[in-house]
């Protein structure tokens, strides 16, 4: 897999991004069309899969980090591709697609499962984009709170079902620093693979560092 070679890294992506703004505009219109900019001809569509944790813990403050991350990804894939489909997956005890309107309005009572979205996401995967395109992306937003060890192995075994299938596996983890690490993210030490990547955000200040790890300015 793998589309052009024009990405360009964060640092030469206007840092201004406008972030907000073009995330709600979207998120609202459901419209994520992007068109590459000074790449010659666009590559190939790409899909990214975003899933968002709306369990009870992941207050307003956490979403709009979400918020402004997500925007800034998608951001960085409109240098490389000129249509950008995003398939949108919550998931708290279950797991479900929803509308991009819900994807961040969406929140529920109680703890959260991490499995049901692997699941999910790798069925979609399967039944939809067996035959292409290329270009799979998965974004995981959450705080780090998991049902429990059983569900974080299972959570292992399916992340490594969908490794095969995407260029870039982000676990995004929002969580204030003074909570210390999760035990979601301590399972996820074990995977080794050169797609899968973790990163922290206790707020907005830390996304421009983020992004530059899940794409390095030699891709």
């Amino acid at each position: 897999m793998g589309g052009g070679g024009c990405l360009r890294s964060v640092a030469q992506i206007d840092k201004r991004w406008s972030v907000g703004e073009n995330a709600r505009r979207a998120i609202e219109t459901g419209q994520w069309r992007f068109r590459a900019r000074g790449c010659g001809p666009s590559g190939p569509d790409a899909v990214l899969m975003a899933v968002r944790d709306v369990s009870a813990s992941v207050d307003e403050a956490k979403r709009e980090v979400v918020r402004a991350f997500f925007g800034g990804m998608l951001r960085i894939l409109q240098t490389r591709y000129e249509n950008v489909s995003v398939v949108y997956i919550v998931h708290w005890v279950r797991a479900e697609e929803v509308q991009p309107q819900e994807f961040f309005a969406r929140g529920e009572s109680g703890g959260s499962k991490v499995s049901p979205a692997y699941v999910l996401s790798r069925r979609i995967m399967a039944d939809r984009f067996a035959a292409g395109p290329g270009n799979l992306y998965f974004l995981h937003f959450s705080d780090g709170d998991n049902w429990s060890d059983e569900d974080n192995s299972l959570s292992i075994n399916a992340v490594e079902d969908l490794l095969p299938w995407v260029q870039v596996f982000g676990y995004v983890e929002v969580r204030d620093p003074a909570a210390g690490p999760s035990t979601l993210m301590s399972a996820f030490s074990a995977i080794r693979d050169a797609s899968f990547h973790t990163v922290k955000l206790s707020g907005s200040q830390d996304i421009e560092l983020a992004l530059r790890q899940l794409f390095p300015a030699k891709q």
